[in-house]
């Protein structure tokens, strides 16, 4: 659990939690794939797993806000919650040209669940095994 605490440096507090709940399942934290960094990587499934930060990554209860309070971009990327989006799905899709296949998951979905839930959730999304 120390080695998994140490590798979770400069994540927020949600995904360090993820990371000591998925490496059991064998998923490294911080890989590079495609040129591109992932949150979690499985290498022996080939499983690309994001977490996805709402405001960060522009999640659509977002929208309204940020097209009242901030003229339609988003104030940290300068860019349209639309147009984040389509970014991020093109770096998906790169990451799954590379032989992978990719998950997302957002921080509101599993913020409030216990170990055992975000287990669950995973599990139903097939992420992880049963």
């Amino acid at each position: 659990m120390i080695a998994a605490t140490q590798r979770t440096g400069g994540s927020s507090k949600i995904e360090q939690r993820l990371a000591l709940v998925i490496e059991p399942f064998g998923f490294t934290h911080h890989a590079k794939i495609a040129n591109k960094w992932v949150d979690f990587v499985n290498e022996e499934k080939k499983i690309a797993l994001e977490l996805y930060g709402c405001w960060f990554h522009a999640h659509p209860q977002f929208d309204e806000r940020i097209e009242s309070k901030y003229d339609g971009l988003h104030p940290n990327k300068r860019i349209t919650p639309q147009e984040l989006r389509a970014k991020d799905e093109a770096r998906l899709e790169l990451i799954q040209n590379a032989g992978y296949r990719t998950f997302v998951v957002w921080d509101h979905e599993i913020k409030s669940l216990s170990d055992e839930q975000i287990i669950e959730l995973l599990r139903a999304r097939g992420i992880l095994e049963s």
